[in-house]
């Protein structure tokens, strides 16, 4: 079940939201903020405002003695976004925020999302790719295609690619 809250306390450790209809507030923890990085979700918590409005799901209940503890995610909606809505092999532009001996990690801000841009799926013969991989610097923007969406374990795993894949049948016309 979706639910929408507003943001009434921020700490170190998440948010708690005024859920509407419901008297009790519920917990947002850092690590149920949308992202699939660690970094991602402390930037979100972070950026988040007193009084701004988040959708969330209800991921625990717990009763202690006569109290309850409800959590919640906003990591489950954005996750479940991401999966129907991502547009795959379209341009998005992303920033590198890490290089890596196999490839860079690459952000897209406008999807609160992190993929990798493996080595193997950049643009270029094999010894251009590993000549640009050692020049490409943190913050450096680019044009990616998703190639792949998958859920492993609690978090979205993208593969991306400097050049969109093409279909079966675009390949035997260019034959």
């Amino acid at each position: 079940m979706t639910l929408t809250g507003k943001v009434v306390r921020k700490t170190t450790f998440g948010v708690f939201l005024a859920i509407e209809g419901h008297t009790k507030e519920g917990l947002v923890h850092v690590t149920r903020m949308r992202g699939n990085s660690q970094d991602l979700r402390r930037q979100r918590l972070d950026d988040i405002e007193l009084g701004e409005e988040m959708i969330v799901e209800i991921s625990q209940i717990k009763k202690e003695g006569k109290a309850r503890k409800i959590a919640l995610s906003e990591k489950l909606v954005h996750d479940d976004i991401v999966l129907r809505h991502m547009p795959l092999n379209e341009p998005i532009e992303g920033t590198v925020v890490e290089r890596t001996e196999y490839g860079v990690f690459v952000v897209l801000p406008s999807w609160h999302i992190t993929g990798l841009l493996h080595v193997s799926k950049m643009d270029g013969s094999s010894k251009e790719r590993h000549n640009r991989l050692h020049t490409i610097e943190d913050g450096e923007t680019m044009t990616v295609y998703v190639q792949e969406i998958e859920r492993r374990g609690e978090d979205l795993k993208l593969s991306l690619s400097e050049h969109p894949v093409l279909a079966a049948q675009e390949l035997e016309i260019e034959a």
